[in-house]
């Protein structure tokens, strides 16, 4: 199952990159991907794996949909996908999720304008994990869209203490940076 899980990240990966930089027909040749995995693992009968990867699909299609510009659509994908990796329990011999699926649900909010909803989906991603920096950014621009430049400013401190150590240049700090200056 090793070799399944890599290559379903893999797929899962290139799938999002592909839908965030506005490449749809790439982002759907990763989903069908992700589609022919699923089946090969439900043939195994590894249940936690299929709904897994039905997860990665969802939020892989959420994005293409939006990179289509079916944003309504894009949306109701991503709300649909958060839902049940909601409900769905990690494994616990698994290391956490590669994006979660409120996270990206909540950038695609903000992406449509729509600040204090694609804030209220970053809190709700803060509560389950606590120190998820992206989540802490997208929190301080949603706050700052929404004209609360003092709360933002506490989430971009929190960035700046999760990356304090950091010995390379992490596009969240830069993120950071650029809001603070603002």
């Amino acid at each position: 199952m090793h070799h399944m899980r890599c290559t379903c990240l893999r797929a899962f990966a290139r799938g999002l990159g592909a839908a965030m930089t506005g490449d749809p027909t790439a982002a759907r040749a990763e989903l069908a991907r992700l589609e022919k995995l699923r089946e090969a693992t439900a043939s195994r009968k590894q249940a936690y794996w299929v709904g897994e990867i039905d997860l990665q699909a969802g939020v892989v299609q959420g994005l293409t949909l939006c990179a289509e510009g079916k944003r309504d659509d894009c949306l109701e994908t991503l709300r649909t996908a958060a839902a049940r990796e909601d409900a769905s329990e990690k494994h616990v011999v698994t290391p956490g999720r590669l994006v979660p699926a409120r996270e990206v649900l909540a950038y695609a909010m903000l992406g449509a304008g729509n600040a204090e909803a694609a804030l209220r989906e970053f809190e709700s991603v803060l509560e389950q994990e606590p120190n998820r920096l992206a989540a802490f950014t997208g929190a301080a621009e949603a706050v700052e869209r929404a004209g609360n430049q003092t709360k933002a400013n506490e989430y971009l401190a929190k960035v700046t203490e999760l990356t304090r150590t950091a010995d390379t240049p992490i596009k969240e700090v830069a993120q950071a940076k650029r809001l603070v200056g603002r």
